[in-house]
């Protein structure tokens, strides 16, 4: 007599990408990606958790951090190469794990597996450059009306004085913009270069 052996994995079974469980685990990924995206825009737009940290206790706060990795901080990448990589990698996660859904027929597997594909999913790093950019914007608008002045500075020299007066008023109002520490450089870069042409303005 002969015997079968019986697994849970993909291996060994004819390669399909819908089963009895697919629907309803994908259900559950988008769920819980809608819930996480939600709750990033919330706490980076509209809380502004860079600038109002969240303590929820005496030993433990919520603030905010950059994470170029993946959980737990794990494979830490700066240059865009390695974030291709790890994109790379979350993709080829998600397509085992869809895969791996669709032999499912078990419903609290199918939930587990949704969840794990959810927080998989490149879709995860969507709010974040968001941010990003909305934070600069806060800096790199003013550049603007910089170049103005130094453009009119170079083309009437005389009007000097009055470019100074308006530099001084720029520089105040860059002065009340609010950034993270992270983003700190970027104002502080600003402020210099308002400086200079202000010392170009009043020689």
């Amino acid at each position: 007599m002969g015997s079968h052996a019986q697994g849970g994995g993909v291996a060994g079974q004819t390669m399909t990408l819908s089963g009895p469980q697919t629907r309803f685990g994908f259900v559950v990924a988008a769920v819980v990606c809608l819930i996480d995206q939600a709750s990033k825009v919330y706490l980076l737009f509209v809380h502004d958790l860079a600038a109002h940290p969240i303590r929820l206790g005496p030993f433990f706060d919520f603030v905010l951090t950059r994470n170029t990795g993946i959980s737990y901080g794990l494979f830490q990448t700066q240059g865009p190469v390695g974030q291709w990589v790890l994109l790379a990698f979350k993709a080829g996660a998600v397509i085992l794990l869809w895969l791996w859904l669709a032999h499912v027929k078990n419903r609290l597997t199918a939930l587990a597996l949704g969840l794990i594909i959810a927080l998989a999913l490149p879709l995860s790093r969507i709010v974040p450059p968001l941010y990003t950019f909305r934070i600069r914007s806060r800096v790199f608008r003013w550049y603007g009306q910089l170049r103005e002045l130094e453009n009119r500075l170079h083309a009437q020299p005389q009007s000097g004085r009055e470019v100074a007066r308006e530099l001084d008023a720029l520089d105040e109002r860059v002065g009340r913009i609010s950034v993270p520490l992270s983003y700190a450089e970027e104002l502080y870069a600003l402020r210099n270069n308002i400086e200079v042409v202000r010392r170009r303005a009043r020689s």
